[in-house]
């Protein structure tokens, strides 16, 4: 788990998962406080890479962040990650989106424009929030991102499930704030 809300307050803190052990172990935090400590952003693991954007920041209605972070994990040693900001994202804001990697890309999926409670409800205008209707794409190889338009209209993400080669959205909120329990296979757009 790579930061996130705790009691109060956003955590920059990340956390790493044993099944081995079934233990849970504390890693190198992200480097900054201000931006890197947010809630519902979304990211994935590429070779010993982790890639992580977008959340809403601890702040006053909550915004959202551009910020995009890169983590190179020590092989030696995965509690060790070296983290460094990576510029911003272009495009919609990515709040509760999901992410998932294909070869040498990593695409940014469903999520919204602006920050919401449980309920789908704006935290700054107090109206609905619908979901993004952009997918991200990030190239490793050339470090640049492309902005497409996307079919899945899905918000409120926790993460993506990977069966064999195919990728799954499991859940979520849809347009108008309603809930589904469907499963959505991902292909890339």
């Amino acid at each position: 788990m790579i930061s996130g809300w705790s009691d109060s307050v956003n955590v920059r803190t990340v956390q790493v998962y044993n099944p081995a052990t079934n233990r849970w172990a504390l890693a190198s935090s992200l480097p900054d406080k201000k931006t890197a400590a947010v809630f519902g952003g979304c990211g994935t693991i590429v070779g010993d890479t982790i890639y992580v954007l977008g959340g809403a920041r601890f702040e006053k209605f909550y915004p959202a962040s551009r910020s995009f972070y890169k983590g190179a994990i020590n092989r030696s040693n995965p509690l060790e990650i070296t983290w460094y900001k990576a510029g911003e994202y272009p495009g919609e804001l990515r709040y509760r989106s999901a992410a998932y990697s294909e070869g040498n890309k990593i695409y940014f999926v469903g999520g919204s424009n602006e920050t919401y409670n449980y309920n789908g409800i704006s935290y700054l205008k107090k109206e609905p929030v619908e979901p993004n209707a952009t997918a991200l794409l990030y190239s490793i190889e050339s470090g640049t991102f492309i902005i497409k338009p996307s079919s899945i209209r899905i918000m409120d993400l926790r993460n993506v499930v990977e069966i064999g080669r195919n990728h799954f959205i499991v859940g979520g909120m849809k347009e108008h704030q309603k809930v589904t329990d469907e499963v959505i296979l991902l292909k890339n757009e």
